[in-house]
């Protein structure tokens, strides 16, 4: 699959070389369920790679941006239990144009990018379902993001370095295959793991838990 890789937005550049997007499955199929909850086990792996520009850039300089990541989905009776479950393992990385926040185009401007070669960022996600009823389900995530585990030493160093940890519980009630309720508390925990200044340990210590309501319609 290619793509123009500009954006939701139209532009007058052209996009060259094109996106690539590549996507290798393989799955096991196991007894029950149909369509999206269609019951199994899948293996993925997956790769984005492609080349960016910042339109407010009057040298109009590319920055690679590179997103790769491998993964697993199960979804039925599994671990020889009675009540349907479902769980999902996966490790992301992100090469170049790393976003770091919404303050701050390259390192200063409307949007903070770590958009230079060898910056990188990597993730990992474990998230567990047990469905108590076939409508009510029980689940429990825990995700960290190492953003900018690797830096290019020059504009960004080890010091932007910020680990985010979450262990996320929630309920969930599903109306239909296509209509859910969540509720979910998050217990979340930010450092940053090579910077001593206050200000920053004050900045990252004030990130707190929350809790959020969400539906979630599928037409």
């Amino acid at each position: 699959m290619l793509g123009r890789g500009t954006g939701i937005h139209e532009s007058s550049r052209a996009q060259d070389p094109l996106e690539q997007y590549y996507y290798l499955s393989a799955e096991k199929d196991l007894p029950g369920g149909k369509g999206p909850w269609k019951h199994g086990v899948k293996y993925y792996i997956w790769l984005q790679n492609g080349v960016r520009v910042f339109e407010s850039d009057p040298q109009q300089q590319e920055y690679d941006r590179q997103r790769y990541g491998v993964g697993a989905r199960g979804q039925g009776k599994l671990f020889a239990l009675d009540n349907k479950q479902r769980l999902d393992v996966e490790f992301m990385v992100a090469d170049g144009m790393v976003f770091v926040g919404p303050a701050g185009a390259v390192k200063g401007g409307d949007l903070m990018f770590a958009a230079e070669e060898g910056n990188k960022s990597q993730a990992l996600s474990i998230d567990y379902g047990y469905f108590v009823t076939p409508k009510w389900e029980t689940m429990i995530r825990w995700d960290k993001h190492e953003l900018l585990n690797e830096t290019d030493g020059v504009v960004w160093t080890e010091g932007d370095a910020r680990d985010i940890e979450t262990i996320t519980y929630g309920v969930q009630y599903h109306f239909s295959p296509k209509m859910k309720l969540a509720f979910n508390y998050m217990d979340r925990e930010i450092t940053a793991p090579n910077e001593n200044f206050a200000v920053v340990q004050d900045v990252v210590g004030s990130i707190k838990n929350k809790f959020s309501f969400q539906l979630t319609w599928i037409y």
